[in-house]
């Protein structure tokens, strides 16, 4: 596997099952260092989390800017984690939705962690699989009617290189969505074409190192033909 992408979801049902306040918690962060943790492990290369969405922006502004501080609480906490491993980190999404410590904080990450190599991790944040698109199509007009390039030159590869997600990273290989329903939820359209899927029943932070063995092994098992 050399893509491994997860739809984390089940976390506010978590909390309130646990009697905790229904936004991010130390739980949803574990199992984020489990699932790093697996795929440095596995020499899987790229992790991608969809961590909020362009919809989750219509949540309460408590909501929104708790989980704004948690991210950067956390990016402040895990910088040496980060080198140390050599993970780098990477952003995608709508950022002009981010409060500016945000912005400066996860630019700050970026910039330190360009240089590492075993595994890159790309947190989707204010992100929208349809206007990844959208915005892609608008750029590739405004090219054309700038005259950069013709209708006839817009191929898979240069429309990709005006998605939000790099250029440079692999399509997911494998796509994980935890809280036990089957549907993407407007992530990574383009991209999950010929993913494989996998939907889990439990919720995000319950996932375990068991879960992700057995999709692990259910993916190297299975015959990808690509629609060939």
């Amino acid at each position: 596997m050399l893509h491994l992408a997860c739809i984390m979801d089940g976390n506010r049902r978590w909390a309130k099952r646990h009697g905790f306040s229904k936004t991010i918690g130390n739980a949803s962060i574990d199992a984020v260092e489990r699932t790093i943790s697996f795929c440095l492990k596995n020499n899987i290369a790229y992790l991608s989390l969809y961590a909020f969405s362009l919809e989750n922006l219509e949540r309460s502004s408590r909501e929104v800017s708790l989980l704004f501080s948690t991210l950067v609480k956390q990016l402040k906490e895990k910088y040496d984690f980060f080198l140390q491993h050599d993970i780098c980190i990477k952003f995608v999404g709508d950022k002009h939705h981010f409060p500016d410590d945000v912005l400066t904080q996860t630019e700050h990450v970026e910039t330190a962690t360009r240089a590492c190599k075993k595994l890159t991790v790309l947190f989707y944040v204010c992100y929208g699989g349809q206007q990844e698109i959208i915005s892609a199509a608008q750029a590739c007009a405004r090219a054309v009617e700038d005259k950069k390039i013709k209708a006839s030159d817009v191929s898979h590869d240069l429309f990709v290189s005006y998605l939000w997600t790099p250029c440079d990273v692999p399509s997911p290989s494998v796509v994980i969505r935890t809280g036990g329903y089957k549907r993407l939820s407007n992530f990574l359209l383009f991209q999950v074409a010929y993913a494989e899927l996998y939907f889990l029943d439990c919720l995000w932070p319950d996932l375990a190192l068991d879960d992700l063995q057995n999709v692990l092994n259910s993916f190297n098992s299975c015959q990808r033909n690509f629609g060939k």
